[in-house]
């Protein structure tokens, strides 16, 4: 039996990605549930998708901020 040692390094980087992604989507899932309770005429799109909530939260979080929302 080999033991498998495991480099902290890369597994502080993988976790960091992980929970990157994590917060993406659930970011992403906010917006949706946001767009449902505040309503429609809030965003500048007549019905968000997945997609465009994922699109948004990313472009928020990286403050790259296309001008999409005015």
């Amino acid at each position: 039996d080999e033991m498998i040692i495991y480099n902290p390094v890369k597994l502080q980087v993988i976790n960091s990605i992980v929970v990157l992604i994590v917060n993406i989507f659930i970011g992403a899932g906010l917006i949706l549930g946001l767009q449902e309770i505040i309503g429609d005429e809030s965003f500048s799109v007549d019905r968000m998708h997945f997609f465009d909530a994922l699109y948004f939260t990313i472009i928020t979080s990286t403050t790259i901020g296309y001008g999409d929302i005015i």
